[in-house]
């Protein structure tokens, strides 16, 4: 569901943009960068991994990352806001946004921490848990450096 939210929103703000249909099909077979592949990558092994307390330590980071992220991105759509013939219409677009930003991210976090708590009985599991969550730190930090160098790359040749 929320990639589906997501990949229709992005669809009809390209499409709009653009001025000629873009799919949601193109939107999910757009080439990446090598970050965001690193990212794709790094968190698969993370969340795929045979230790709970790995995988809890980087859901954690992940929700707690996740509601300042998504809080950014909207701020970046809503420069798109006059793409959309009234404020209805664009409100109306960025359901995927109000979902998340109104209440889910909130309680993934909360949920996240139980989680966390829940296999941590002694300063190891701690440690493997705070590793896990470093890591995932690490992953997104490097991925938005990617995309931060990406947008310099891109500007400087415009």
């Amino acid at each position: 569901m929320n990639s589906v939210l997501l990949e229709t929103f992005l669809s009809d703000l390209l499409t709009r943009l653009k001025g000629a249909p873009v799919s949601a099909e193109e939107v999910r077979n757009a080439p990446t960068l090598p970050s965001t592949h690193a990212f794709s990558t790094g968190q698969r092994a993370l969340f795929e991994s045979d230790d709970q307390r790995t995988v809890q330590g980087a859901l954690l980071a992940q929700e707690h990352l996740a509601y300042s992220m998504l809080t950014r991105l909207y701020e970046g759509v809503r420069n798109y806001k006059s793409a959309y013939e009234t404020d209805d219409d664009f409100h109306e677009a960025c359901e995927y946004f109000y979902v998340h930003i109104g209440e889910a991210e909130k309680d993934h976090k909360a949920q996240a921490v139980i989680s966390a708590a829940a296999v941590c009985q002694d300063e190891e599991d701690l440690a493997v848990v705070t590793e896990g969550f470093t890591r995932f730190v690490n992953l997104t930090s490097d991925y938005r450096s990617g995309v931060a160098s990406e947008m310099a790359r891109r500007a400087a040749a415009a």
